[in-house]
């Protein structure tokens, strides 16, 4: 049954004290990915390099546990596919972030184990 919106919020802000929850805007730059994703998700060694022009299209390098990835850094579908990529890294130690929707311009993201995803599935929560 998916949780009501106070529900969510009290989950969230649980979380959240504790580093297992953060939020993302809807125009976050990849800093901001990376800025959150350092302090949930302190396992993984990530960092960027200064964007650059290639083809016309400004690009950014992002190093996941010393693997570089390519990502538009004015892609609409940034945020989703940076923590797509990011997911697979920590599903090679048993976590995961998954994604609740609450149908405004925020993302909300939450650093489950992978035993939980079941439980966050049932109240709504999305994979990613």
């Amino acid at each position: 049954m998916k949780l009501s919106f106070p529900k969510f919020e009290e989950l969230f802000f649980k979380a959240r004290k504790v580093n297992h929850a953060f939020i993302l805007d809807w125009k976050a730059s990849i800093e901001d990915i990376i800025f959150n994703i350092k302090n949930t998700c302190p396992e993984l060694n990530i960092k960027s390099l200064q964007a650059k022009q290639v083809s016309g299209n400004w690009v950014q390098t992002v190093f996941i546990n010393e693997e570089p990835y390519l990502f538009d850094a004015n892609s609409k579908t940034l945020i989703l596919d940076m923590i797509s990529t990011i997911n697979k890294h920590l599903k090679k130690i048993g976590q995961t972030l998954i994604f609740f929707d609450t149908q405004d311009d925020n993302y909300y993201f939450f650093s489950i184990n992978l035993t939980e995803i079941p439980e966050y599935l049932e109240k709504g929560f999305v994979e990613i």
